[in-house]
């Protein structure tokens, strides 16, 4: 068995950051700043989360972890305390439909061992979001952002005085 395992659900591991972080170091680091460059996330945002709990790693038991893994995070509502799985990283240097099941697969066995009553994840990939609307997921938002510093324009503030 692989060092670093701390959990497992059907034939998925869960893995403790400690052990297994120089090895998806570099998968977190890529998603986080050349895939999804309109999150705020820094890979020590996520190191002390999994640290502290309130993330999750997981890998199937048929990839080694560095090239397939996810991190997952349950949000629970303050309203109606139901729970949400999120996935917030989804890795993997294998590109193949079988991966994609994977990663459907994981998310629904996770959300229903842990008791979540929803899954959610944000993507800018077009092709993701296809492939999961086939597997039963809702398009409900898409997050659209424009960067200011792309804007050539520059609008200067005038600071008015008044006399009153």
């Amino acid at each position: 068995m692989e060092k670093g395992i701390i959990g497992k659900i059907d034939n998925y591991y869960e893995y403790d950051v400690r052990v297994v972080w120089d090895k998806i170091k570099i998968g977190v680091e890529k998603i986080l700043t050349e895939d999804v460059d309109w999150l705020t996330l820094r890979p020590e945002d996520i190191y002390s989360q999994c640290l502290n709990g309130t993330c999750r790693i997981w890998s199937p038991d048929n990839y080694p972890i560095s090239d397939v893994f996810g991190i997952t995070k349950i949000d629970t509502c303050p309203y109606r305390l139901n729970k949400t799985l999120q996935m917030l990283i989804a890795w993997s240097v294998v590109n193949d439909k079988n991966v994609r099941d994977t990663y459907d697969s994981l998310m629904t066995k996770i959300a229903r061992a842990t008791g979540c009553d929803g899954i959610e994840f944000w993507t800018s990939s077009v092709k993701v979001a296809d492939y999961s609307i086939d597997k039963g997921f809702d398009k409900r938002i898409h997050v659209c952002r424009r960067n200011l510093n792309s804007l050539k324009a520059f609008i200067p503030y005038e600071v008015i005085e008044t006399n009153e």
